[in-house]
């Protein structure tokens, strides 16, 4: 989302949400996989976010270093 850490955290709760309600809504096990995907994308806002925090606090290097490895992780196109 790149435009601040509320809005990473807006949007990954968001999107978090819409996935879990997805996933709640499946019944066959093929679909699970398409409805986990607003989840992961959600993880990667919520990672964002932590990662905006920890970029603007030194104070947080333990978190920058977890939140980048999440976020790069989920930002890898397969």
């Amino acid at each position: 989302m790149c435009f601040s850490a509320g809005a990473s955290f807006t949007g990954g709760i968001v999107i978090s949400s819409i996935g879990v309600a997805a996933l709640k809504k499946v019944h066959t096990p093929s679909q699970i996989v398409f409805a986990g995907i607003p989840l992961f994308f959600g993880v990667q806002q919520i990672s964002e976010g932590f990662l905006w925090l920890a970029l603007t606090n030194p104070e947080y290097a333990a978190v920058q270093k977890i939140s980048t490895y999440i976020f790069l992780l989920t930002s890898v196109q397969l």
